[in-house]
């Protein structure tokens, strides 16, 4: 029994000896024709890059890529990509879709049953029709997306049943109804999106970032909603249903909503949440106020919220927009939401809202708000700030 130890070590060191070194990841290129053979080849770690145009959905199932890079930035996929018990995967730069025709798919990247995925840099294309959103992430955990660009779609991200996500500094242009729906889902960050440049189909009720809680399931809980700026004709940032009680522990900090409608921050029954630094402003054209609205919550703080109106203004909108308040708040659940095999960090770099920055000349009034500027025309009205706002404490 003594020499016990002993033979443990012997046994993991020949096992060691014949296993050999660990293979070193590699970059493996795939094209349309040789993808089949590239996926095959595969080992964690690797890089699998893609080049050329495909016209066939990239779909992946039932596996586990062990921390496989995707690097997209040659690669055009016009019919998206479809991922199913996929598991411990990044995708970086892709462009999905098109402008000038829509995928096959309603979902230019559907995510379903997936764990620990990433994208980051992606531009997904739609084409303007009144069908089909960007990307659907389902039943799914750990998943991040972040520093993308969704334009033309209808609806940008739709988030469902997948707890433990980080959606940051994605920017959502000229859509038709939505730019994030987050439904059923605990544990989210949802940080320094914008939307800007929405045209509303007609019969839709457009937010910029939506929330549900489903009846009969746990309540939407422990979700921040950061910085985040919409300017244009959406709701901000709402949770509506079910309306009784539709989230618990939401805190909505730093966000800047520019609206034409009521609801530029409403959070209906909402419970133990957090309201601070938020800034509401009723567009110049808007015929109703916008404001933010809690009814029917209990034990939740309200701090520093401020509510302009500027209906009727006629000043250039770049001049006469205030200021924003950017929420300086670290989440409790911090570093622990996303994909483990990409950036966590949920905040951006305010520095590059340039104060010099100018804002695109006014249109006519039914379009003037379409403006893709987002942040940059923020930074130009650091400088103003219309008198005598309301104060929501």
């Amino acid at each position: 029994m003594a020499f016990a130890p002993f033979a443990r070590v012997l046994a993991m060191a020949l096992a060691m000896l014949v296993a050999g070194p660990a293979l070193a990841a590699r970059v493996v290129v795939a094209t349309p024709t040789s993808l089949t053979a590239a996926l095959a080849a595969l080992r964690p770690g690797d890089t699998l890059q893609l080049e050329g145009v495909f016209t066939t959905p990239l779909s992946l199932r039932n596996r586990d890529f062990g921390g496989v890079l995707v690097d997209g930035s040659r690669a055009t996929l016009r019919e998206g990509i479809q991922l199913r018990n996929v598991h411990n995967i990044s995708f970086r730069a892709l462009t999905l879709g098109s402008h000038d025709a829509g995928t096959a798919s309603l979902f230019a990247a559907f995510v379903d049953r997936s764990t620990h995925v990433s994208f980051s840099g992606a531009t997904v294309l739609g084409n303007g029709d009144a069908t089909g959103t960007a990307m659907r992430i389902i039943n799914s955990q750990f998943v991040t997306v972040r520093d993308s660009l969704f334009d033309r779609n209808v609806d940008g991200i739709t988030l469902i049943t997948s707890p433990d996500s980080l959606l940051t500094n994605n920017r959502f242009t000229n859509g038709g109804s939505d730019g994030i729906k987050i439904v059923d889902s605990q544990r989210i960050i949802v940080s320094h999106n914008s939307c800007t440049n929405f045209q509303p189909l007609p019969g839709v009720h457009p937010d910029c970032i939506q929330f549900w809680s489903r009846p009969g399931k746990p309540l939407q809980s422990d979700i921040y909603v950061l910085n985040n700026l919409l300017i244009g004709d959406q709701q901000g940032f709402t949770s509506f249903d079910p309306a009784q009680l539709s989230g618990t522990r939401f805190t909505f900090a730093g966000n800047y909503a520019a609206s034409s409608y009521v609801h530029a921050l409403s959070c209906f029954g909402c419970t133990e949440s957090r309201f601070e630094n938020n800034v509401i402003t009723s567009l110049p054209h808007s015929t109703w106020a916008a404001g933010l609205h809690v009814p029917g919550g209990a034990n939740n703080i309200f701090t520093n919220n401020l509510v302009f109106d500027l209906r009727g203004n006629t000043g250039a909108l770049a001049d006469i927009l205030p200021a924003r308040m950017l929420s300086a708040i670290v989440p409790s659940i911090a570093g622990l939401v996303g994909s483990q095999h990409d950036d966590r960090s949920w905040d951006v770099d305010e520095a590059m809202i340039t104060p010099e920055a100018t804002a695109n000349p006014v249109p006519e009034p039914a379009t003037w708000l379409m403006m893709g500027a987002g942040f940059v025309l923020i930074g130009r009205a650091l400088r103003h700030r219309p008198a005598n706002p309301v104060v929501m404490a």
